[in-house]
């Protein structure tokens, strides 16, 4: 569904199957916050007051229109602007110095953030957004990495949606860039809690050289056709 927001003039997409069907529901624009009312009833339904030449999915002009009603996050669903990605990342840290560090640095990488309070909000975060980077604590929500629910949730993700996903794994029992460790752990990244300080040069570094393998690789299955 293509939004446009009349605060700022944004355009941006959020997928179908991530808007409730049958519902009015806002949207908080990513790039100013602006509220847009959002109309998915399908014709025919009980609920559905619109004229009959209406289209399912309509931008209502203003909150005297509907009472919003509001998905879990969905006011946070990511956005993509013509000739401009917005990043989206997830924090699932409850250690509070670490929380602002990372929030710090994702901020200055140009990132928009949400931040998981438990264990089970970021999964229904994850649920209705899609991230460019996740970053978890291994004992975010008192667990570990055997038990992290988020952690479990990443791990059998498909490679085809999994390679569009940075995933970072902070904990005591990692050292810095240990790519076995990373590997056992299905992310990409292991950052040990001591060098959270420092992860600002660390993430950069990491996401780069990510970045450029994957270029390669998508460019090589453009040649082949493979996609």
């Amino acid at each position: 569904m293509e939004i446009f927001c009349e605060a700022c003039a944004a355009k941006f997409k959020i997928a179908d199957d991530k808007l409730p069907k049958n519902k009015i529901l806002n949207v908080v624009c990513p790039k100013c916050k602006n509220k847009i009312y959002l109309n998915t009833i399908t014709q025919g339904q009980p609920d559905d007051k619109s004229d009959p030449g209406t289209s399912r999915e309509k931008k209502l002009t203003g909150p005297d229109t509907a009472t919003p009603v509001t998905a879990p996050d969905i006011d946070e669903a990511k956005s993509f602007f013509f000739g401009e990605e917005i990043k989206t990342a997830l924090t699932c840290d409850d250690v509070s110095k670490n929380q602002e560090m990372i929030q710090a640095v994702l901020d200055e990488l140009g990132y928009y953030v949400h931040v998981a309070a438990t264990p089970d909000n970021a999964l229904d975060k994850m649920r209705y957004n899609r991230y460019d980077l996740i970053i978890i604590n291994e004992a975010f929500g008192g667990c570990n990495s055997s038990n992290n629910p988020v952690l479990n949730y990443i791990q059998p993700m498909p490679m085809s949606t999994r390679r569009n996903l940075f995933c970072v794994l902070i904990g005591d029992n990692y050292r810095t860039m240990d790519n076995m460790a990373a590997f056992s752990q299905s992310v990409n990244l292991t950052v040990s809690s001591e060098d959270v300080p420092n992860i600002k040069k660390i993430l950069s570094n990491a996401i780069a050289d990510n970045d450029k393998f994957y270029k390669v690789f998508k460019e090589t299955l453009k040649e082949t056709g493979k996609i």
